[in-house]
């Protein structure tokens, strides 16, 4: 009898859960991706030293004394992810080297561009709420001398933020 009045009492509180799902960052490298160009891409973890500061570097885009891109579809479907986040410099060593241009395509329209000389960095936010392709291009500014990387320590897609209801399953083994 105390069971059945006890079921009673708590009854109205019993609602399907509603729960926010953590977003998960997700590494843009981690995506669909492709290198073009004759310069080099890589994926690579090293500490670099970027104006007097220390990053930890995940990728390179070098670009010799041309070009290299690397271009990433971010979803199947659009709005799958609501922002980008990059941060890029060139080494405080590479004094010798001409500026590199950085220009960041959205769906295949530039969106950003940056002359990067060494011993600089840039960190960017994107909205990239209706995009599904991404394209990073690094561009030597000289045709006859050679430019040094790109190095990039933060590439994080951040995925929309959904609110699902959760609801209780009969068959599930944790519940009682």
């Amino acid at each position: 009898m105390t069971a059945g009045i006890l079921s009673v009492a708590i009854a109205p509180w019993i609602q399907p859960v509603v729960k926010a799902r953590e977003p998960v960052p997700l590494f843009l490298l981690d995506t669909q991706c492709v290198t073009n160009g004759p310069g080099r891409s890589q994926q690579e973890t090293l500490d670099i030293s970027v104006g007097r500061k220390v990053y930890r570097s995940y990728f390179f885009l070098g670009p010799g004394s041309r070009e290299v891109s690397v271009t990433c579809r971010i979803g199947e479907q659009e709005g799958q992810f609501e922002s980008l986040l990059l941060e890029f410099g060139m080494r405080d060593n590479d004094r010798g080297s001409p500026p590199n241009a950085v220009n960041i395509y959205l769906d295949g329209v530039r969106q950003e561009s940056y002359t990067l000389s060494p011993g600089e960095q840039v960190a960017v936010s994107l909205n990239i709420t209706n995009v599904s392709h991404v394209a990073i291009e690094t561009v030597c500014s000289s045709q006859n001398r050679y430019c040094d990387r790109v190095y990039f320590f933060e590439s994080t897609l951040s995925p929309r933020l959904n609110i699902a209801p959760v609801e209780p399953n009969s068959e599930s083994p944790n519940q009682i």
